[in-house]
């Protein structure tokens, strides 16, 4: 069996030559096959625009900025990525956030091409133990996820929830929709280029984008655009309509 620093060289030109197919015969000697032979596109290179030049931000969590400020922002805002998968933030920040975490998602899912299916795993603990712990290229993976996930759990989600959702996806793990510049006098409103959200793909929360624009409404005084077009899935809303509808259920039995 090669070395770990012989494995890990030829499965980094085996990503370099785009031949992902070929990454899970880096086999650990005697060790279980990993259960993917192939994964999505985007495993293997990033569908996203990447500026250029990195974009300058306004300021370093209190630590004096530089890169280590810098760094520190980015990873609060990729944690809070991972752990709500919707997020609003300025615009040049959503664009820096961004590429760190489609890196991350992108390394793990790459990562399990040579390794068992790791959804299986019931919590890190698991990783010490054998066959987890034989995998170089598994240790490597929490070392950089535990730098960019700053809990514990957000470890734990990145390996069972969001691998098994990116494992064969052809298009980009986030997305990205621009929100309208804050007017004066809010505390926002020097930010020139405005704001942004940055999702994940396959969220749970309600559908953003041009299908799900606020819908026109009738017969409303003043606008006649919805500003709330999921206003009827509103929990308390929810809850008023089912008393409705029992109250109506109970007089028609009467």
């Amino acid at each position: 069996a090669l070395r770990f620093s012989g494995r890990r060289l030829a499965w980094l030109l085996a990503v370099e030559r785009g031949d992902v197919r070929c990454l899970s015969s880096f086999q650990h000697g005697d060790h279980a096959s990993p259960h993917l032979q192939s994964v999505g596109l985007a495993a293997n290179q990033l569908l996203m625009h990447v500026p250029r030049l990195p974009q300058k931000l306004r300021r370093g969590e209190g630590l004096g900025g530089g890169p280590t400020g810098r760094i520190s922002w980015l990873r609060r805002c990729v944690s809070a990525l991972v752990d709500e998968e919707r997020i609003e933030l300025p615009w040049p920040i959503a664009l820096e956030t961004r590429q760190y975490a489609e890196r991350l998602i992108q390394e793990a899912v790459r990562t399990e091409l040579v390794t068992p299916d790791l959804s299986q795993i019931s919590s890190l603990e698991d990783l010490l133990h054998p066959p987890w712990n034989e995998y170089p290229e598994l240790s490597a993976l929490l070392e950089l996820s535990a730098f960019w996930l700053q809990k514990q759990e957000l470890v734990t989600k990145l390996l069972r929830v969001l691998v098994p959702r990116y494992r064969f996806y052809n298009r980009s793990y986030t997305r990205m929709f621009r929100l309208q510049r804050p007017p004066y006098p809010n505390q926002d409103a020097f930010i020139m280029q405005g704001f942004g959200v940055l999702e994940l793909h396959g969220n749970p929360w309600p559908p953003i984008g041009k299908p799900n624009l606020p819908k026109h409404v009738e017969g409303e005084a003043g606008s006649s655009v919805s500003v709330e077009p999921f206003k009827n899935k509103y929990f308390i809303n929810v809850l008023v309509s089912a008393a409705r509808e029992a109250s109506q259920n109970s007089k028609k039995s009467q």
